[in-house]
């Protein structure tokens, strides 16, 4: 009885990584990385992905490449001449 547990048990934790590892992929695959990096890329400029228009005192930066594609939003940073 007890080995019939401990074989149930490691099939569980196997399941779990497999599942964990699909999750991993998927993220990648359908472009959740993308979107990460281009937060990222607006953030090396010193800037944030915000909603267009740039709220006051904040600037956007040039690129329009800086966050992700579709979602509507622009790097803007704090206006660097007042």
């Amino acid at each position: 009885m007890k080995k019939a547990v401990e074989m149930s048990l490691n099939t569980i934790v196997i399941a779990v990584l497999v599942l964990l590892v699909l999750a991993i992929l998927a993220f990648l695959l359908l472009g959740g990385a993308k979107n990460f990096t281009t937060k990222s890329a607006c953030i090396k400029e010193g800037g944030t992905c915000q909603n267009a228009p740039c709220p006051t005192g904040y600037e956007q930066v040039s690129s329009t490449e800086l966050c992700p594609s579709g979602s509507g939003q622009v790097c803007c940073r704090v206006q660097l001449t007042p």
